[in-house]
């Protein structure tokens, strides 16, 4: 059986989880990502052909955005997990990490602790990259409050967003509402001690971005278990720019839950 090999098919998910894309139903991980601010599933295009045949790759799609564009967007983050934790609890029957970037390492830390809370099976692992730990966030700017011209020069710096969609009008008129609101959970947030994880979290970051990096590796005040941080050449997007050796540690820290479904 070990040698068997798992086949990728075409399963129509939940709305929570991109439709059309290749499943691995019967893998033994499911690995969720969360997008980053004004991210969608599609971030993570491409991620399942560089993971091992026994992960299932489930990018999640957030309302607001791409083929759930017209869905209202969420404003506040508790509404948003409490949707998340009833969305995705269905995928949850199995063994299964968290993964997300910047906005999405937020959304992962609490939809870990939602799942805790609603006595659900715990995540396996909580991967972060590109984030302050939730207790050292301090958004003191109101950026989704910027006028467009000031916040388009606020996305370069960040170099997250392509250069023909913030040098587009129509484009940005599109996207611009969905990084608004991420950007507006984020200011709005407000951190509330609970109970430390009992998963290990491996934190990653990039060499140049401009995030403290104390603050990213504070993430380990957040788990009972093993703590794991790197930092790889690159910016605060260094997932795209360092992709394949990120990947190679992505793969390498789920690699010890290998098995866990047997």
């Amino acid at each position: 059986m070990e040698n068997a090999k798992i086949v990728s098919v075409r399963v129509e998910p939940s709305p929570w989880v991109r439709a059309g894309r290749f499943r691995r139903p019967a893998a033994e991980l499911r690995l969720f990502c969360f997008p980053y601010v004004g991210g969608g599933a599609t971030a993570y295009q491409g991620w399942h052909a560089e993971l091992p045949e026994w992960v299932d790759l489930c990018a999640v799609q957030l309302p607001g955005r791409e083929n759930r564009f017209a869905e209202p967007r969420f404003r506040r983050l508790e509404p948003m997990i409490e949707a998340l934790a009833g969305g995705l609890s269905p995928e949850l029957d199995r063994p299964y990490a968290l993964y997300g970037h910047s906005f999405g390492a937020l959304v992962a830390y609490h939809f870990a602790v939602e799942v805790g809370r609603r006595g659900l099976r715990p995540p396996s692992h909580l991967l972060v990259s590109g984030s302050e730990a939730p207790q050292r966030l301090d958004w003191q700017a109101s950026f989704h409050e910027l006028p467009s011209a000031e916040l388009s020069a606020e996305l370069r710096k960040w170099g997250g967003t392509p250069d023909e969609v913030l040098g587009s009008p129509d484009l940005m008129t599109l996207v611009e509402p969905i990084i608004r609101a991420d950007l507006e959970i984020l200011v709005e947030y407000r951190h509330t001690p609970v109970p430390r994880l009992s998963c290990p979290i491996s934190a990653f970051m990039g060499a140049d971005d401009p995030i403290e990096r104390d603050d990213v590796s504070a993430w380990r005040e957040l788990t009972e278990a093993r703590f794991v941080f790197e930092i790889h050449p690159g910016d605060h997007f260094f997932i795209h720019r360092s992709r394949d050796l990120f990947l190679a540690s992505l793969r390498g820290a789920l690699e010890p839950h290998r098995g866990e479904l047997a």
